[in-house]
């Protein structure tokens, strides 16, 4: 398991844990922190849910001292229709307002990293396509520099054991 920062929000570092370099799950722990939620009323709400339930990840990580703690944790792709359903409409206006630029500014960490890494496959791909061309461009080169190569050796050996008589019996022309 490795972990990668995906942005910081309101001086929390939104990660992601990756597994297998596949399979990615996001603790929502400092999510709910950054944005200025209960931990505890959004995994209630989870675990409530039909779709992100099922998805819902207790993972439990143990530090250096072997304390170990239990992290919840959404599957990427669950994370933008976790945040968009975190209701706004609790009283006072500053509350909403914050919790909504919170809110968005998790839209666009998440949007830029998922989009960020599509770029990232997209321009990976063109660069090895570009290098798979290069190496066949090369690779005929060899193949034609080699075949010359052959070409010259063997006309060179023409040459170096050509005798006079071989010669005049050509109507004076080297090998070619």
């Amino acid at each position: 398991m490795t972990t990668e920062l995906i942005t910081t929000i309101n001086t929390k570092e939104i990660i992601t844990y990756i597994f297998n370099d596949t399979q990615k799950i996001v603790p929502i722990t400092p999510i709910c922190e950054a944005i200025g939620i209960l931990v505890s009323y959004q995994v209630e709400r989870i675990e409530a849910d039909a779709i992100l339930n099922p998805a819902f990840i207790q993972l439990s990580v143990s530090d250096e001292n072997e304390a170990i703690t239990i992290i919840p944790c959404l599957p990427i792709k669950y994370i933008l229709g976790w945040i968009g359903s975190i209701i706004t409409t609790v009283p006072g206006e500053d509350y909403i307002q914050n919790l909504d630029v919170y809110k968005e500014a998790c839209y666009d960490a998440f949007y830029d990293y998922l989009t960020q890494t599509a770029v990232f496959y997209q321009e990976k791909a063109r660069k090895l396509n570009e290098f798979i061309s290069t190496e066949i461009e090369l690779k005929n080169k060899i193949s034609n520099s080699e075949n010359l190569l052959i070409q010259t050796i063997n006309t060179r050996n023409a040459y170096r054991y050509l005798t006079f008589e071989e010669w005049q019996a050509s109507q004076n022309q080297t090998p070619s």
